[in-house]
Order: C-alpha cells, then structure tokens, then sequence
C-alpha cells in the first residue's frame, strides 16, 4: 500500500470511527480503462454499490478499493489484475458463489487489511479461482465447501495471514497451488490432485507460522520438488492419503512435524520419495504407513538428513523399492524405533547424496 493511499485511509478512518462507515466515498467506477491507466482510489460505500447484498456478476478494477463495511455477493465477485482490495477494521468479503482473482505474475490482485485487521474473507458453497493472489495481513480466510482453481507461478499466496480453508480442491495449477509465508494455516478435507509440472515448485508450501492438516489429500501431482512443503515452521498432520505423485509426497526442512494416522503410498522421486526431513528437523510419524514408494536412488520411504525420525505406535514402512535403503537412508543420527513399529527393507547410513531434485 502506498503512502499517500495509506495516510487517506488513516484519515477516512480516524473520521468514521464512531460511526463505522467511510465518509467522502464516491460510487465505484466500472468502466473499463482503455488507455490502461491505473484508476485513482476507489472508496466502496455502504449505500451505493456493494453496499447490499449484490446478486449476478461483479468487477473490481484495477486500483485501490478502500472499504469499512462486510461486502455479501450472491453470484461472481472477480477481480481485475492489478485490484489493491484495501478492508478497513469492519470490512470484509462474503461471497455465496465464485469468488475469482484474475491476477498476473506482473501485476496480482492483492487483498491488504489497511489496520493489520478486518472481517476477512468468507466464501461458501462456491467455486474459488486464484491467479497470482495475494493475501496479506488477513485476519481471516475461510473457504468452506469451495472449488479452488489455481492458475499462475503462486495461484494463492499468504502472507501473515491466518486462513482456514475446508472442502476445497486445488487442482490444474502447474506452479504452486498455495503459498503461505508467516501465516496460520487451518486445513479441513482439502485434496490437491493433478497439478504441477514447473522445476523447482512444490504443490503446497508453508514457510514459517504454523499448519494444521486433517483428511489432507494429494494425488496424481507432479514436481521437481516436492508434494507438500513446510519449512521453518511447526506442522501437525492428522489422516493425510497423500499417493501417486511423481515427486517427493512431503518434504520437511528445519521444522517440526507431528504426523498421526496417514499413509504416504505409491510416490516416485529421486531419493526419499515418501518423505524426505533435513536440516534440524524433529519428525514424528503416529500410526503412519510409508508403503511402496519408489526411489530412482536411494531411500524410498524417507531420507533423513542431520534430523531426528520417531517412529511411534504401529507405523509401518512395506514394499518401498529403491537401489539402497529401500525404508530409511540416514545422514546422521538414526531413526529411533518402538518396539512396536514394523519395519520392510534396509534401514542403512548412507553418504550425502548431492545433485538431487
């Protein structure tokens, strides 16, 4: 957010505190800019569009929109690439319907509270569809029973946010299907599946804050990289099926991760490809499967690199296949092993494995 937009907002706010409105607004100007210039700052009234709940289509464009008030749309709510979508302390979105970010790597749709806060965003029953969008600051994201379509390098990006997503999809994205950086992430019945492709991306990756999963699925994906990706950040997964992925299912750097009652199955990659945990990390595999994963080089079920591996409960490692340690390759310390843990294949030390992908 710019200076200049910032210190409005201040002042717009600072005046309509008691009232919990925005004063000076103007209506929100629709028409397409043909010469492409950026519109000036757009205030969103109460009264005027947006105000009430909107039925059928609706067009943010490019530019700020300032607004202190919850916006229901009943139908589309899309916004343009380059729309700076700027909630007060009482704003926010609640959308019955498709919620559509159209974005560019160039020039994304960006949602910031003005305040470090607002009502967040809501969306039921709807389709969510993200190119190249960013969330900062967000107190709250709320996708409930939602079909997420990402497109571009980063469909979903988080940042500082905290954000629940349930009964939503990810799927068709070939960069990275969501991003969070610093955010609190809430996870309930979301199934990645067919997404992927790009070097170097993973489908879902958190960097610090913190992640809860439960009934995580992800399936059919592709990556250079990895699955699922959590680094720096504490992480705790419950009944996660993540299968048949071309890449490494989950990979975990200098984290803590407790994962309970999953099964990492049927994943293919270079080395560790059911799960691959390094750099300082603490991992604690609950009644998990790790079960024919296959590795091109070495450790299929997990390589574990200067990290602690718990095996706790009845985790099983079955039929993983790989050319050494076909369970676990360590560089390091050990995995450490109750009794009634089950072990199928080589559990060995093996070198630091450069060059892989």
């Amino acid at each position: 957010m710019s200076d200049s937009v910032r210190k409005q907002l201040d002042d717009l706010l600072r005046e309509s505190a008691k009232e919990g409105v925005l004063r000076g607004e103007r209506p929100l100007e629709r028409e397409r800019l043909l010469d492409g210039s950026k519109p000036a700052t757009q205030y969103i009234s109460p009264g005027g569009p947006y105000g009430k709940k909107e039925v059928g289509r609706r067009i943010l464009l490019p530019g700020d929109h300032i607004f202190n008030h919850i916006i229901n749309v009943n139908g589309n709510l899309e916004l343009q690439a380059g729309a700076h979508l700027i909630p007060g302390p009482e704003g926010g979105l609640n959308v019955e319907g498709k919620l559509i970010f159209l974005g560019t790597e160039d020039n994304p749709v960006i949602v910031e509270p003005a305040m470090g806060y607002c009502q967040g965003i809501v969306v039921r029953e709807g389709v969510v569809h993200f190119e190249h969008a960013q969330i900062i600051g967000m107190s709250k994201l709320d996708i409930v029973k939602g079909v997420t379509r990402i497109l571009g390098k980063t469909g979903l990006k988080m940042i500082g946010s905290y954000g629940s997503l349930k009964d939503t999809e990810f799927t068709e994205s070939a960069y990275i299907s969501m991003d969070g950086e610093g955010s609190t992430v809430r996870l309930m019945r979301v199934n990645a599946h067919n997404n992927g492709g790009f070097v170097g991306c993973p489908i879902l990756q958190f960097f610090r804050g913190s992640l809860f999963a439960e009934e995580l699925g992800m399936y059919n994906n592709r990556s250079e990289y990895s699955g699922l990706s959590i680094a720096m950040m504490k992480a705790e997964i419950v009944r996660a099926h993540l299968r048949s992925q071309r890449t490494t299912a989950l990979r975990v750097y200098s984290s803590q991760l407790l994962m309970e009652d999953s099964i990492i199955a049927e994943n293919s990659a270079r080395y560790g490809a059911g799960l691959s945990i390094e750099e300082n990390s603490l991992v604690e595999l609950l009644d998990t499967i790790v079960r024919s994963n296959d590795a091109k080089v070495a450790a299929a079920g997990t390589y574990l690199q200067e990290s602690i591996l718990r095996l706790k409960g009845t985790t099983r490692y079955e039929k993983n296949r790989a050319p050494i340690a076909e369970a676990i390759g360590f560089v390091g310390k050990p995995p450490k092993l109750e009794d009634s843990v089950h072990i199928d294949g080589e559990i060995l030390a093996i070198e630091r494995i450069t060059g892989r992908s």
